[in-house]
């Protein structure tokens, strides 16, 4: 009964062994060691998405549990974070490459356009001042009004309308039709003398008709 027993045991530790999968692993040149693999279906993720692991080939590689440590194939997850790997086999290396990134061209500044100036105006230059004709007032006899003379060459003579211009010495005056009228009606030359507000005018083509005094109102 004993060695019946005993044969169970040895054979359930054998199927045991067949389900842990035991594998030799080289530690060194010289030498290697047992492990026991332990399978459980183990899922991968990057970044939220499920990553199945192939090998060069394209064949699943299932990831394992070795003494409490997981294992997983290095050249899916490489190649899943984006590195190129290798193996030399002379040195035993597996050798990880990162890809560079290509640089970025940053875009030239897109140029502002400058805003046309606008165009001022040029300020319309005031006119010079024309000197005043001592002449421009109202002129009387006493303190009835003969003569208005106006700046801008207009006026009234006993209150009709006039055109006058002067010299220093000579007063034109013609009578016209309207105050702005152009023609002209009866035009008389006077030789006119000016001392303080006294005007005194005569007249060259009637020597003897009697100067006119008047004085500014």
């Amino acid at each position: 009964m004993k060695k019946a027993n005993n044969a169970k045991w040895f054979i359930i530790g054998v199927a045991v062994c067949f389900l842990l999968t035991t594998v030799v692993f080289p530690v060194a040149a010289q030498t290697t060691r047992q492990a026991n693999l332990l399978f459980r279906d183990i899922s991968i993720t990057l970044d939220g998405e499920t990553l199945v692991p192939v090998d060069v080939h394209g064949n699943a590689v299932e990831p394992f549990i070795i003494d409490g440590t997981t294992y997983l194939p290095v050249r899916a997850i490489s190649n899943a974070l984006g590195l190129d790997v290798d193996w030399d086999d002379a040195t035993s290396t597996v050798i990880l490459t990162s890809t560079p990134t290509p640089a970025t061209a940053t875009p030239a500044p897109t140029p502002t356009a400058v805003p046309t100036p606008t165009p001022t105006a040029a300020p319309t230059p005031t006119p010079a001042p024309t000197a005043q004709s001592p002449l421009v007032g109202t002129w009387g006899i006493g303190n009835t009004p003969f003569y208005v003379l106006n700046a801008n060459g207009t006026g009234t003579f006993s209150g009709d309308p006039i055109r006058w211009t002067a010299t220093n010495t000579v007063l034109s005056i013609c009578v016209t039709p309207g105050l702005c009228g152009s023609n002209c009606i009866a035009p008389v030359d006077w030789n006119f003398t000016l001392v303080g507000n006294v005007l005194t005018l005569t007249s060259s083509l009637l020597p003897d008709l009697p100067a006119i005094i008047l004085n500014r109102l």
